[in-house]
């Protein structure tokens, strides 16, 4: 089997023009209110990989992440997923603009989801992938 090689740990919203969030799944949200910072668990897809000859479905490089906004307020969640899932179709970075300060810029991140949408606005956004987690999955 082959392996993925992870480019870097920590990735942000500098990255965000080369990384694709289409079917990743979320797992679960957390509020760090002492530290200003909200959390989303998911599992990003690194790699799609094409069905050979004869196979039917898409195979996925796999890992585990936690998106961790800083400075994040107005955080607009309005979710039903009849399933009990939340896929994510697309993530958008909208609405650059300066702090009220005027020392930093922030946006927001709209998640449009197969489900629903929510927004986050904050300073800005880092990923943490944990590399010794990589899993090669079947289809999705």
């Amino acid at each position: 089997m082959h392996t993925y090689e992870l480019k870097k740990k920590i990735w942000s919203e500098k990255d965000f023009s080369i990384m694709g969030w289409h079917d990743s799944k979320i797992w679960g949200f957390l509020a760090d209110t002492e530290n200003f910072e909200f959390m989303i668990d998911l599992d990003y897809i690194f790699q799609w990989i094409h069905p050979r000859k004869g196979e039917k479905y898409f195979k996925f490089w796999v890992a585990p992440v936690t998106m961790v906004f800083e400075n994040a307020y107005d955080i607009l969640l309005d979710i039903e997923s009849r399933q009990g899932e939340l896929e994510v179709a697309d993530l958008h970075m909208v609405n650059e603009r300066k702090t009220k300060n005027g020392r930093f810029d922030e946006h927001d991140f709209r998640f449009d989801c197969q489900e629903e949408e929510f927004k986050i606005s904050a300073l800005v956004s880092k990923c943490t992938f944990v590399k010794h987690q990589f899993c090669r999955v079947g289809k999705l």
